[in-house]
């Protein structure tokens, strides 16, 4: 059970994680790029790639300071469920434009231009659009003010709408934006998305680290490849103390067909004594342990099943698939133990002469 638990929840990880990248994700991401940089930045990429398609984002960090006039006190947040929402540090940005894979669930997004110019002459709060969990988790609706405070600096907002974000996209997304113009001033960087083609993929990351150290790139492929390494890493140590299992467990059956080790061997000699050949004895052994191995092989795939659905659909938010080959493969291997095992402890019981066994009755 534990064995195809980790199996299919390690394969159905991986599934989701390949089934979610889309066809124009992005190769690499770029953080740290300073104001005095963007145009450089730009320069860089328009060279090295000239079919490469790019977009920078402004961004700034900050940390909640008070929701609806009631200061965030984060120690009282910590070790809670989701207290990370109170405690973790936000990226901020102002955007004119929803982006693609936001959809807004309460409210509405930002008023035009002139709208927000009349607005801001009488000196309202600046406009925030919040990710719909972050929102609930904060416990904030529609009108809840949030403050946050930038490198020492208040910054007053307001909700104006909640949205839904669909954090598989590999796209640039925020659990808080800003509406447009409300950072201006503020000591801003900016962080980008490309698509490279392959080719230029290195050449570009070498003009980079050699033209603007401070920018680090992230290869989306590398970081795929690492998470597919870890959860092979994981699934095998995992594995490693299930096979403890196994072991204490084909002990187990072994003292199990021990104990019936003088049935085994009266049988035996009856079918013996009867005229059966040893090979007839085989075969019924053999039905026999395979009944019980496939017994035990369905009890632990229909509980493994169980768990997996479990852990994906309540913990992971992944979507549980029927997995037939590893089901199978599973089943039909607990039969082969259960044979092996059993004949391993009654294989003396088929050599023994009837005569022998009857007289004792």
């Amino acid at each position: 059970m534990v064995i195809v638990t980790i199996a299919l929840v390690k394969t159905s990880l991986l599934a989701a994680i390949e089934d979610q990248i889309p066809e124009d994700a992005p190769t690499f991401f770029f953080i740290d790029i300073q104001p005095d940089q963007k145009s450089q930045f730009e320069q860089i990429i328009q060279n090295q790639t000239p079919t490469a398609t790019y977009k920078l984002t402004p961004v700034i960090r900050s940390r909640i300071r008070a929701i609806d006039g009631k200061t965030v006190n984060p120690e009282e947040h910590k070790r809670k469920h989701n207290g990370w929402y109170f405690t973790r540090e936000y990226v901020l940005t102002a955007l004119v434009d929803l982006p693609k894979d936001n959809t807004v669930v309460k409210g509405h997004w930002w008023p035009t231009k002139q709208q927000r110019s009349s607005r801001a002459s009488t000196h309202e709060s600046i406009g925030i659009s919040v990710e719909d969990k972050a929102a609930k988790n904060l416990g904030l609706d529609l009108g809840s003010t949030v403050e946050f405070d930038i490198q020492g600096t208040p910054l007053s907002t307001v909700v104006q709408s909640t949205r839904t974000v669909d954090w598989g996209s590999f796209s640039t997304n925020f659990f808080m934006i800003l509406e447009p113009e409300s950072l201006h001033g503020a000591p801003l960087t900016y962080i980008s998305t490309a698509k490279v083609n392959s080719k230029e993929e290195t050449s570009l990351q070498q003009t980079l680290v050699r033209e603007l150290p401070n920018v680090t790139a992230i290869k989306i492929g590398d970081v795929l490849t690492n998470i597919a390494r870890l959860l092979e890493q994981l699934a095998w140590a995992i594995q490693g103390m299930a096979m403890l299992s196994i072991i204490s467990g084909t002990v187990v059956m072994v003292t199990a067909l021990s104990s019936t080790r003088y049935r085994r061997l009266y049988e035996s000699a009856i079918l013996k004594a009867i005229g059966s050949t040893r090979q007839i004895i085989v075969q019924t052994f053999a039905i026999e342990f395979a009944m019980i191995g496939s017994f035990a092989g369905l009890i632990g795939v229909s509980l493994a099943s169980l768990l997996s659905w479990v852990l994906l659909h309540f913990f992971l938010d992944i979507t549980w698939d029927f997995q037939p080959t590893i089901l199978a493969s599973s089943l039909f291997a607990t039969i082969a133990l259960a044979l092996i095992v059993g004949f391993i402890s009654t294989f003396r019981v088929l050599g023994q002469p009837p005569l022998a066994v009857l007289r004792q009755e």
